[in-house]
């Protein structure tokens, strides 16, 4: 068993998790406070890219704790597109926050207070926005759950397409794409123009069907790369690869590969598996908190979230008994152990 410590400080970090969130807010509803540390960003910065918001507190461990990771992501892509940006949402000196920004060496932009107009809908910490390069809400919920949709938005995000590529003559063509237009659109055309007789023409026309074409196969091995690890975002990212290049051979390969996967009854299995686990993480992000740590304040938690467990349990027994061997199932039992639920 574990002790009331331990199971209040879970209880306390389940908020944390995707939940039943507003999925409609956009970039654009984003407004930031004091800037205190990192770049200083305005509304325009994060035009056309992959953004990352998260609502934090120097009084948060896992907050804390997440910091260097959210500074890594920035160092490590900004020439991807990504822009990471930290709301402070708690009484603080801006003293106080910088002391810790120091300790966990965190790098990206930090703001004393802000919002996300219409994404208010959440009560616990450290709760993170991810937005992609158009401006649509990918992802809320825990910033320890948010890498892979992340990688997933980088990678399909036009900065990807032409990096390190300079354009002249179709620099309006490559930037066709941050405004919504199809890859497959713009390959196209860029693939009539370079059979055309204007050699500085051709030969850009040429460049940019390079750039596409290794651009959509890195994307289909990316796709395929996450396969056994991330299901869900494999099938995911092939969906929106065959919209995207529809037409073209690329589309035509990751037809091929949605094909396959939906014959392949094992993939299907741990597909139907990790979409339980998000089951499970929305119904974890709905409990209801209480205050205290001794037995009492267990008692009354139990209680007062009693439908919501007894849903969480059922879960938990039919992926054992239908997935014993998901990745998704282990993560499934540690939510078990951590709320110390029968299974």
């Amino acid at each position: 068993m574990k002790t009331t410590a331990a199971i209040c400080l879970a209880f306390a970090a389940a908020a944390a998790y995707a939940g039943d969130y507003n999925m409609d807010v956009k970039v654009t509803d984003v407004s930031f406070g004091k800037h205190i540390s990192g770049p200083n960003r305005t509304a325009a910065d994060l035009a056309d890219r992959v953004v990352l918001v998260e609502f934090w507190s120097v009084t948060c461990p896992p907050c804390v704790r997440s910091l260097s990771s959210l500074s890594q992501w920035q160092q490590e892509n900004e020439g991807k597109g990504l822009v990471v940006i930290g709301i402070h949402c708690s009484q603080a000196t801006p003293e106080q926050i910088k002391e810790v920004l120091r300790s966990k060496e965190a790098t990206h932009s930090i703001f004393d207070g802000g919002t996300v107009r219409g994404g208010t809908d959440f009560s616990g910490i450290p709760h993170v926005f991810l937005f992609d390069h158009t401006g649509k809400c990918i992802y809320r919920g825990s910033p320890f759950q948010v890498s892979e949709t992340m990688k997933e938005a980088l990678a399909a995000a036009p900065a990807a397409a032409f990096a390190g590529v300079e354009l002249v003559k179709l620099k309006s063509l490559a930037d066709s794409m941050k405004k919504g237009a199809l890859p497959a659109t713009v390959l196209q055309k860029a693939q009539t123009l370079a059979s055309g007789k204007e050699e500085e023409l051709a030969a850009e026309a040429k460049l940019v069907v390079d750039s596409l074409t290794l651009w959509g196969q890195k994307r289909v091995e990316a796709a395929l790369a996450m396969k056994d690890s991330e299901p869900v975002l494999c099938m995911a990212s092939f969906q929106k690869i065959a919209r995207e290049f529809s037409g073209t051979q690329i589309g035509k390969e990751a037809s091929k590969n949605l094909t396959e996967l939906k014959a392949d009854t094992a993939f299907m299995n741990e597909i139907k598996a990790w979409q339980t686990l998000e089951r499970l993480y929305a119904l974890e992000g709905i409990l209801k908190p209480v205050r205290g740590t001794d037995a009492s304040a267990v008692e009354k938690f139990r209680k007062k979230n009693q439908a919501v467990l007894m849903q969480m349990i059922a879960a938990i027994r039919g992926m054992k008994k239908n997935y014993p061997d998901s990745p998704a199932t282990a993560a499934a039992l540690k939510i078990a152990e951590a709320y110390d639920l029968p299974r």
